[in-house]
């Protein structure tokens, strides 16, 4: 009986495809040919079209670079959003290979990837996305613009002390508010190290990916129309950038926590200025708005109510006993949906919702959009409307 052989068949894509993919998940050759199992100069010579890898080689590809196999089969590279494009404000961004990770060039192809989806969503049903018209100029007292951002955001005392009261996830709450004014807010799975906030400034629906106060800060970049990646740090910069962040930083403080209703605190008023800061005063005031205590710092640092040497010795002294914390214990990982949830924000799931029960999409586009299976989706329904989820024996 004759002995068959394998034949290896060849995948019939072209070179520049195979280096796009890896040059735009920003990867060596050196870290793709480690991940692929092959060697630099295999993989080399797949880029420059003297060799061809099999279909299996490629399907390894596309796993490593995070691209869907039929990329690779496209006439030309796609036109990415160019990362370089965005203003590295990091103090730490020299010691990134490349400037930005795999991980958070991943991130951002996949905001992207849901703005795309989400503007589609809104042609399909008649609708168009809200315009983002919030504006800010560096030149402009950031007090100023402080306080129209916690106007346009609806963001009041009364709603702040109702936050701590009831233990309330403030987050939430303002990132509905910005979507409400035409933005997307997703967040990034990358390390608090490398990123703390992300804007991308198009039109329409522009992109932050952010926590609590970052959020806002972001949020003034799209209002200064800067698509930028940031630490919300301060020094280490110089020039434009140093003067961005500051004026950003301000913003976002002064839209959480107005400087009148902070010097008319009991724990603040009657107290002469520059004098030593007890730590329980500064975070009963930090809980009575849900900010940080380095924010209540800062905010009375601007009001000249204490020195610059005072405020880096508490930040520093906070931030390091900060680091010494043990790990948070968990009483078990949140449910797959929430956590899906909690990426992706309101507005996009409520599209793709929307659009499923107005049949312009169908089950496994919704699978794929919110990363969950069809199974979720009466909790995913009961998590966007509020309710409890209803649960069966």
């Amino acid at each position: 009986m004759p002995i068959t052989m394998s034949v290896r068949v060849p995948a019939l894509v072209k070179a520049p495809l195979i280096r796009w993919a890896r040059t735009s998940a920003g990867m060596d050759l050196e870290q793709a040919a480690h991940k692929a199992a092959v060697k630099e100069e295999k993989l080399q010579a797949w880029e420059e079209g003297t060799e061809q890898p099999t279909i299996k080689q490629l399907r390894t590809l596309g796993e490593i670079y995070r691209r869907p196999l039929a990329v690779f089969f496209l006439p030309e590279p796609p036109r990415d959003f160019q990362v370089q494009s965005l203003k590295d404000f990091r103090r730490l961004a020299q010691g990134a290979a490349g400037g930005f990770s795999p991980a958070l060039r991943f991130e951002i192809r996949r905001g992207l990837f849901r703005r795309e989806v989400a503007l589609e969503l809104f042609q399909n049903i008649g609708t168009t996305p809200p315009p983002f018209q919030l504006l800010a100029d560096l030149n402009e007292d950031p007090e100023v613009v402080g306080a129209r951002l916690r106007g346009a955001l609806g963001i009041t005392l009364d709603r702040q002390r109702q936050w701590q009261a009831q233990g309330y996830d403030a987050f939430n709450e303002v990132r509905d508010a910005v979507e409400a004014q035409g933005a997307l807010v997703f967040q990034a799975a990358v390390p608090l190290e490398e990123m703390r906030g992300l804007a991308i400034y198009l039109e329409p629906l522009p992109l932050v990916a952010p926590r609590l106060f970052t959020l806002l800060h972001e949020v003034c970049h799209l209002m200064l129309h800067c698509s930028a990646v940031s630490d919300g740090a301060e020094d280490g910069l110089k020039g434009e950038a140093q003067r961005v962040e500051v004026f950003a930083n301000h913003v976002a403080g002064a839209a959480l926590l107005p400087m009148d209703c902070l010097l008319a605190e009991p724990e603040i008023a009657g107290i002469q200025p520059r004098t030593a800061w007890d730590d329980t005063q500064i975070e009963r005031v930090a809980r009575r708005y849900r900010v940080s205590r380095e924010t209540v710092l800062r905010r009375l640092l601007i009001a000249g109510r204490v020195t610059g040497d005072d405020y880096r010795s508490a930040s520093g002294r906070w931030r390091h006993a900060f680091a010494a914390l043990p790990p948070k214990k968990t009483e078990g990982a949140p449910q797959v949906h929430v956590v899906e949830l909690s990426r992706v924000g309101r507005v996009f799931p409520r599209l793709v919702l929307q659009n499923y029960y107005q049949e312009k999409i169908t089950g496994p586009d919704v699978s794929e959009y919110l990363n969950l299976k069809l199974k979720h989706l009466p909790k995913v329904e009961a998590e966007l409307s509020g309710r409890r989820p209803v649960t069966t024996a």
